[in-house]
């Protein structure tokens, strides 16, 4: 069974991807992670690389050789969770020529909600714990500037101001709203109220789709 879970930045998509497919026993398969972890001594990963380090999107060309790979190996055979593409319904159309989802779940979650749980992050500057906090929801630091796990000192991330924040909101729905209305022709959509806690999100996922 081949799932994909769509949602903006933020919304949780990567979480519930891991938890659905620890769920169903098969691959959570993120074209972020795809492109992060690609061998940067082939000329494939070289050309992903180039993109990466000038934070350019990666042409849809190059996710999709990357992707048809991951693809093709053995524990994918029983299906995956795929995350991070497509993002736009150029993409579902390339998608649509080599992989067929079963079922694809939508993570809804409204501007605001989106803008705090973005613009709010603090990450852990110990690149050994990385854990991230919230500002203006939760999980809230217990001690200002301080990381609970650690007691090292928490940062924004230069790269997620207000200005991109608002800027990526924008792009999402741009590219996303007739996304999400394509595979509702397809009667493939599923929508899923993002804005629960992680663990009642996951239990929606699971009731809508019969899983328990």
């Amino acid at each position: 069974m081949n799932m994909l879970i769509i949602g903006i930045r933020g919304s949780g998509k990567g979480t519930q991807a891991k938890l659905l497919a620890e769920k169903m026993g098969i691959p959570h398969v993120s074209t972020g992670e795809i492109c992060r972890g690609t061998d940067q001594s082939t000329e494939l990963g070289m050309k992903v690389r180039k993109y990466m380090d000038k934070g350019i999107l990666v042409p849809d060309d190059l996710v999709t050789q990357l992707l048809k790979h991951r693809l093709s190996q053995e524990d994918c055979k029983n299906g995956v969770v795929l995350e991070g593409y497509p993002r736009n319904r150029d993409q579902a159309e390339i998608i649509k020529e080599f992989l067929s989802f079963d079922k694809v779940l939508s993570l809804t979650i409204s501007d605001e909600e989106v803008f705090n749980r973005l613009a709010g992050r603090v990450f852990c500057t110990n690149k050994k714990c990385e854990a991230i906090f919230n500002t203006l929801t939760e999980p809230k630091p217990k001690r200002g500037g301080i990381c609970d796990k650690c007691g090292s000192p928490l940062a924004p991330r230069k790269d997620i101001t207000e200005e991109v924040v608002k800027r990526d909101i924008a792009r999402y729905h741009e590219e996303a709203d007739p996304l999400v209305d394509y595979y509702k022709q397809e009667g493939l959509l599923i929508e899923i109220n993002g804005e629960q806690p992680i663990e009642d999100v996951h239990e929606e996922i699971l009731q809508k789709l019969g899983l328990h």
